[in-house]
């Protein structure tokens, strides 16, 4: 489950189905909607959660893309942001100025006002036992992470490293948490917490950085997230991230290369997806790295640029790109057929001079308000 919050306007099922071969040994299935539906998290059933433009309200499809199973009856005052693989979903909305963290039943259905610990409350992650994650306005108007029990119920302060902001990404099905926290000079470092959130082990940085965010974990508590050269301005500036992920328990954290500002994903089978640059998206997989930019599906399918969103355990991908020049779309990305040999991959990414690429980190500014 994932979480983060990009709303694309984008809807309706625009084409069905096309498969066709992307790689030596390697087929995928690609369902394309149509513009005003935009999908921003993906769960196990391959359900997705979006909104719909053209009818303002959001929904949650079918298995694998197909219909629409739900259209919540929410009104425009609502923040939307995490489901699990029940449909579950968590969020926020306004009520008497403040902001108030919510739990639905299955399905979306009957919505749980859950209060907040400060002024306002968000929700970033939500998982199989219902407990929420997100963060709050303390008093001192600084921000911190919270999780709550199972079904929402109760809300914990998950604290700081000294620092006065941290920021709650994702949960397992452990009930571990990951994120950032700043330290007590204001840099922040991803963190990883124990089961159901106690306590908070500081994850490091990539080598020659000074600040880390954790932006997803699954269950094994491999954690993926970026590294970066921080400068704590104002505009709490990176300058230049790089991708990575870590083994078990948040051990040996590994780069991946360069990273865009989009959120890193993992699933249970480890594999992950990042962006490197806008448009371009990659899959990891048992040390191997796929461009998904370059899959001969993306371009049938007419898709000039792509984001990855989002990887359940099936290996679906949920993500957005653009039709021809301006026109941005949903899609969800299904394999039907074994990955290729690393050697196939290690042939392609040479021929695409991936490698030179990674080689390099993203100059460029990025705000942790973004996230």
């Amino acid at each position: 489950m994932t979480k983060n919050h990009y709303s694309i306007l984008i809807a309706g099922i625009l084409s069905a189905s096309i498969a066709m071969s992307a790689n030596a040994g390697t087929e995928w299935e690609i369902k394309v909607f149509d513009t005003h539906m935009s999908f921003f998290d993906i769960n196990n059933s391959g359900q997705l959660l979006g909104y719909d433009s053209a009818i303002k309200r959001y929904l949650i499809t079918g298995p694998d893309g197909e219909g629409i199973s739900n259209i919540t009856e929410f009104s425009n005052n609502l923040n939307v942001n995490a489901f699990n693989d029940s449909g579950q979903i968590a969020g926020s909305f306004l009520k008497d100025g403040s902001s108030h963290v919510f739990i639905t039943g299955p399905n979306g259905t009957n919505m749980v006002d859950l209060g907040t610990l400060g002024k306002h409350g968000s929700a970033s992650d939500i998982n199989n036992s219902g407990q929420i994650i997100g963060q709050f306005t303390t008093p001192e108007n600084n921000t911190h992470a919270f999780i709550t029990g199972p079904n929402g119920i109760g809300m914990t302060d998950l604290g700081t490293f000294g620092g006065k902001n941290s920021y709650a990404s994702a949960i397992n099905e452990s009930g571990q948490v990951v994120g950032w926290s700043q330290t007590a000079d204001g840099i922040p470092h991803a963190f990883i917490t124990g089961p159901n959130g106690i306590g908070m082990t500081d994850l490091g940085t990539l080598p020659y950085d000074n600040a880390s965010q954790a932006t997803d974990i699954n269950d094994d508590a491999q954690v993926v997230g970026f590294s970066g050269s921080y400068t704590p301005t104002p505009d709490w500036g990176y300058v230049s991230t790089g991708a990575f992920i870590t083994g078990p328990n948040g051990e040996n954290m590994i780069p991946l290369g360069a990273s865009y500002t989009d959120y890193p994903k993992i699933n249970n089978s480890g594999q992950a997806i990042f962006d490197i640059e806008a448009g371009i998206s990659l899959l990891y997989s048992d040390g191997v790295l796929t461009i998904l930019t370059g899959l001969p599906i993306i371009r049938e399918a007419g898709l000039i640029e792509i984001n990855a969103l989002g990887i359940n355990d099936k290996g679906q991908i949920l993500g957005f790109g653009y039709l021809k020049c301006c026109n941005p779309t949903s899609f969800l990305l299904t394999p039907i057929s074994p990955v290729p040999e690393p050697s196939v991959y290690a042939m392609l990414l040479t021929g695409l001079g991936l490698l030179g690429l990674m080689a390099f980190r993203r100059n460029r500014l990025f705000k942790l308000t973004d996230y």
